[in-house]
């Protein structure tokens, strides 16, 4: 079967990437950040440039200026805007490797902001955010038969047919780490934050062979040990 014959999924309830990862996670890992940023600079509210002749895996991150800024309903949520403001408060431009002293701060702000958002959507419960509402249980389905919608898509014809959908590939395990530039910068981003305390993540076990499939990617892609398998290009 051709690309062409394939439909194009998309995301249930318009989530975006972050969103659909704390829905199975149940918390905020350090993936789900660099899902959102590569997700904001698709969309135009930051800009990311590879430096060639930097340290390897350097990045400049730059803020256009607000008239410059996409406008309408794709504007970017309360934890997105936290995650921003954090690293770049001014609305400037710094390189990843001179963000050393925002990246702590600006994952609190955005992993606060994530999980409130799941709760106000009444995704996860109120008081033990780890565990998904009745209606985050149906979410999850919806959730998991875009991820099979993915798979089709890539499977029907390569990484080029789902790099519209990148960032959610990223979130699936989908995507290879260095083909493409926004998932280059993802997979800097996870290096660069490894090491903070409290966002190192714990390591788990490989799947069983007869484990489903969306295990697999969970694992591989945004689960507890998200940020080592993107690292690592798992």
């Amino acid at each position: 079967m051709s690309a062409g014959n394939v439909q194009v999924p998309t995301p249930p309830e318009g989530l975006r990437p972050a969103q659909i990862g704390i829905v199975l996670v149940g918390r905020p890992v350090v993936g789900h950040a660099a899902v959102t940023l590569a997700d904001v600079a698709e969309r135009g509210f930051l800009q990311v440039t590879e430096i060639a002749d930097g340290p390897a895996g350097d990045w400049r991150l730059e803020r256009p200026p607000r008239q410059s800024r996409p406008h309408g309903h794709a504007g970017l949520l309360p934890f997105e805007e936290a995650l921003l403001d954090g690293l770049l408060p001014d609305g400037g431009e710094s390189l990843l490797s001179g963000l050393t002293g925002q990246l702590a701060p600006a994952l609190r702000q955005f992993a606060h902001g994530l999980v409130r958002d799941a709760v106000h959507h009444g995704w996860l419960r109120h008081l033990h955010h780890d565990q998904r509402t009745a209606e985050g249980e149906q979410l999850a389905v919806q959730i998991r038969s875009f991820r099979s919608g993915l798979r089709h898509l890539k499977a029907s014809g390569g990484e080029d047919a789902i790099a519209g959908h990148l960032s959610y590939a990223l979130v699936f395990g989908l995507a290879s780490r260095d083909r493409l530039p926004h998932a280059r910068f993802a997979a800097s981003w996870i290096r660069a934050c490894s090491s903070l305390p409290g966002w190192r993540p714990a390591e788990v076990k490989r799947p069983r062979l007869d484990d489903p499939d969306f295990t697999r990617d969970e694992w591989r892609g945004m689960g507890l040990n998200g940020a080592i398998a993107l690292a690592a290009g798992l």
